[in-house]
């Protein structure tokens, strides 16, 4: 059946799984958890204090750092925007936009049901700031890090990472670690991945390891389910899934992760053009 909406119904889910990562069990063992590994049920046990906090201590302070990484981001995006040389010359509209999609219904949505969305976003927009705007040997790093915990958040950000390893991968001649290039920053992505990763497994051995082993299969079932049961999901993918299912009789199941890969596919080959042209 479908959730009631709760206020931190989606928080409810990592404190979950965090629980059962810390008897060492699958994460995903917990009703509607499907976040990866890494560090979303880390941080959620950080903030719980290792589970000493309540519930809703840990939500509070949950909902605290995501207003603060919001309010990061806001700056870092004028920080941004400040050093492109084509930035508008009147920056008052601009940055009443900016309040604008802070406010916007999806991130007060997101404050609501305590989702990662806002963490995800304001680690992608610190790795942009790291590769536009600190001139220093360890931007590349921090850049590629921030874009791992980004897309380990939220992995659909995996786009954002690929136009980075795609400028690497179209590199004619080797690309020094030094720098804040792109192609620096797609150096580096897939070490800090395996760093990150293999530092997550001792934190709760065996439990980190049952879940990188179940996300991909949990993750299949719990997308196909809610393009199926939740009437305002509005994704393209989950919009053409369920017009197959109507027109043809094909399962959503089916159809889902085949038009999320071919989407995926779009996205990487439209990069590697745009870089063509540039």
């Amino acid at each position: 059946s479908m959730p009631v909406p709760q206020p931190w119904g989606d928080f409810k889910t990592f404190v979950d799984g965090a629980d059962l990562l810390s008897t060492n069990q699958s994460p995903y063992s917990a009703e509607w958890t499907t976040a990866f590994p890494f560090p979303t049920f880390f941080l959620v046990r950080v903030l719980s204090m290792a589970g000493h906090f309540t519930f809703n201590t840990s939500a509070w302070l949950f909902f605290g750092l995501s207003v603060s990484a919001l309010g990061l981001s806001y700056i870092l995006v004028r920080g941004i925007m400040r050093r492109e040389p084509s930035r508008f010359h009147v920056d008052s509209p601009v940055a009443l936009i900016q309040a604008g999609l802070v406010l916007h219904s999806a991130t007060l949505l997101g404050l609501f049901y305590g989702q990662t969305s806002i963490l995800a976003g304001a680690l992608l927009i610190t790795a942009i700031w790291c590769w536009r705007c600190w001139e220093n040997r360890w931007s590349p790093h921090a850049a590629a890090i921030c874009l791992n915990l980004a897309w380990m958040i939220k992995p659909y950000l995996l786009m954002a990472a690929a136009f980075f390893l795609v400028k690497w991968l179209r590199e004619p001649k080797p690309i020094p670690l030094s720098g804040r290039s792109e192609a620096a920053i797609g150096r580096l992505i897939v070490p800090w991945a395996a760093a990150l990763i293999a530092v997550s497994l001792p934190l709760a051995f065996p439990g980190y390891l049952l879940a990188y082993r179940d996300y991909v299969p949990t993750a299949r079932r719990s997308l196909s389910h809610l393009a199926e049961i939740f009437p305002f999901n509005y994704a393209l993918s989950a919009i053409l899934a369920k017009a197959a299912r109507r027109i043809g009789g094909i399962s959503v199941s089916h159809t889902l992760p085949v038009l999320t890969g071919a989407g995926a596919v779009l996205v990487v080959v439209w990069i590697w053009r745009s870089l063509r042209r540039a």
